[in-house]
């Protein structure tokens, strides 16, 4: 797993000076990435992590849920036996997540109805593909950034308390329930990013 902040830039957003707290910084920094990537199903830096989708057919493109595209192991056309396309049919806009049938190839082959006319069969989840997503750490999107700063603050400042409210006479206390991914604006920032094809 990668991170997906610095200490420096963690201690800037909350307004941390010294070197007192780096540690557990450094510590709330592992956590909230891992908050992020459950919420989301995903790792944005790990280059090994494969996604295999089910994609409608009948337009342009084919348009997966997890880009940047780092590789495209393999598609199929369920509609076919699970053919493969040749890698040569088809080119992708790998930081958008869009595969295009590639202009007419030399090389014959059994989806040439598809190739001339540039666009993917129709069929509702036709096609399997099966890709790696993952981005730099230098590229990681912003609102993933900041969602994650959002978490490690709230990690940071509440420091582990669950008890939200304590009373003594005839003792109540009430847990804290808004921890984690409970924060609206958080998860705004990060639906974009949700894997849907677990």
């Amino acid at each position: 797993m990668g991170y997906y902040l610095t200490v420096t830039e963690s201690k800037a957003y909350l307004g941390v000076t010294g070197t007192s707290s780096d540690s557990i910084i450094d510590t709330l920094i592992t956590a909230s990435t891992n908050v992020v990537e459950n919420y989301t199903g995903r790792s944005f830096t790990d280059s090994d992590q494969t996604f295999v989708e089910y994609i409608d057919g009948g337009g342009n493109n084919l348009t997966v849920t997890n880009p940047p595209i780092t590789k495209i192991s393999a598609i199929e056309d369920t509609f076919d036996d699970n053919n493969a396309w040749d890698s040569g049919t088809y080119e992708s806009n790998s930081n958008a997540g869009l595969i295009y049938v590639s202009p007419i190839s030399s090389s014959l082959n059994t989806f040439m109805d598809d190739v001339y006319s540039n666009k993917w069969g129709e069929g509702r989840r036709r096609y399997k593909v099966t890709y790696s997503g993952s981005y730099a750490t230098s590229s990681i999107p912003e609102a993933v950034r900041i969602a994650t700063l959002m978490i490690l603050s709230d990690m940071y400042q509440t420091k582990g308390t669950i008890c939200s409210s304590e009373r003594i006479g005839n003792y109540t206390y009430n847990l804290r329930t808004d921890t984690g991914l409970s924060n609206r604006d958080i998860k705004c920032l990060l639906n974009k990013y949700k894997n849907l094809y677990f």
